[in-house]
């Protein structure tokens, strides 16, 4: 897991800002699984 995790297993991308959150959909575009992505303010890392 160190150098490779399955990228088919996300399921869910939680971000903490709007900028954060359109930087991932973008990112997201080219990629054929898009996991869920929601902005959660209130979590804390």
């Amino acid at each position: 897991m160190e150098y490779y995790f399955p990228w088919h297993l996300v399921e869910y991308i939680g971000v903490r800002s709007q900028s954060i959150y359109q930087q991932v959909i973008e990112a997201l575009q080219a990629t054929s699984h898009k996991p869920r992505t929601e902005i959660k303010r209130e979590w804390y890392y």
